[in-house]
């Protein structure tokens, strides 16, 4: 067994049996450090084991007259790899504090007010380094709103990108119904891995259904023909050998409050109907003499 960890052991028994206790009166660095007597909302446990477990007197300086007359035992971070397994804290993708070893730029290594040790709450933590306006719009992510970075992201590793905790759209199944994204015909762009963020901003949009885009404008950066704001039917068995069929400019007669666009007739996700149509006979939806 290594020497650091019989020595842990050690203290953690003393404590156990009450030969060591974080009072004022038996550990002198609270005299000074009073702000460790005060209650919090999470301590870390490693405190119960003593501050030397961590802290040492830097060589030929006298504590507490000489400026960085204490170190630390290790450096960061194999000082924590002691206690956390350092496997946890690499992946494809890694938090750059995590890469520059600065543990502390999201913990405090004491005690905290705030869950897991935090240095201030989520998101305003996360706002520390990632911008606040990038979250913030007319449609918001139901997690961003509620500050719920970690439901999608792993805060300190990850093997999927942005640090994703699973790929898209697993990752959006998580909380999204499968079913309609899984239909017989599927939009290319669902099918895709991370598909869903092609159309949609995970995190806040000035658009509706955090859409990246209003709707034809998006859907017409892939489907170019339709850019004119018609859309060519092309159906002589109905009488129209060059008819064409506005998408935009005017109401939805199925749902007159709104205006007609590409999703009035086509599902954006998956469909049972040929050309992602939202409904068999799509044509008699409004045209009911047909």
């Amino acid at each position: 067994m290594k020497p650091f960890y019989l020595i842990a052991l050690i203290l953690i028994a003393l404590v156990a049996q009450g030969a060591i206790t974080y009072a004022g009166e038996q550990n002198p660095c609270l005299v000074c450090h009073a702000e460790f007597k005060k209650p919090a909302v999470s301590v870390h446990v490693v405190l119960s084991s003593g501050c030397q477990t961590c802290h040492m007197p830097a060589e030929d300086k006298k504590h507490p007259a000489q400026k960085d007359s204490m170190v630390l035992v290790r450096n960061m971070p194999e000082l924590c790899y002691s206690c956390h397994d350092s496997s946890h804290f690499k992946g494809k993708s890694v938090h750059p504090p995590v890469i520059t070893n600065t543990c502390t730029a999201c913990h405090n290594p004491h005690q905290s007010d705030f869950k897991f040790l935090l240095a201030n709450n989520l998101p305003d933590l996360c706002f520390q380094c990632h911008k606040e306006s990038n979250f913030k719009d007319k449609d918001i992510h139901q997690p961003v709103g509620k500050g719920q970075c970690m439901s999608c992201h792993a805060p300190h590793a990850s093997n999927f990108g942005n640090m994703l905790i699973s790929d898209m759209p697993e990752l959006c199944y998580r909380c999204h119904d499968k079913n309609p994204f899984t239909k017989k015909y599927v939009h290319v762009a669902s099918a895709v891995p991370n598909g869903c963020s092609l159309c949609h901003n995970p995190h806040a949009a000035s658009n509706q259904y955090l859409l990246l885009q209003p709707v034809l404008e998006l859907c017409t950066k892939c489907h170019t023909e339709q850019k004119k704001g018609m859309h060519i039917l092309g159906s002589s068995n109905m009488g129209f050998s060059e008819a064409t069929h506005p998408v935009k400019g005017v109401p939805d007669p199925s749902a007159p409050s709104r205006e007609l666009t590409c999703t009035s007739c086509h599902t954006p996700h998956s469909s049972d109907f040929d050309k992602l149509f939202v409904q068999k006979n799509l044509c008699m939806k409004c045209h009911k003499e047909y």
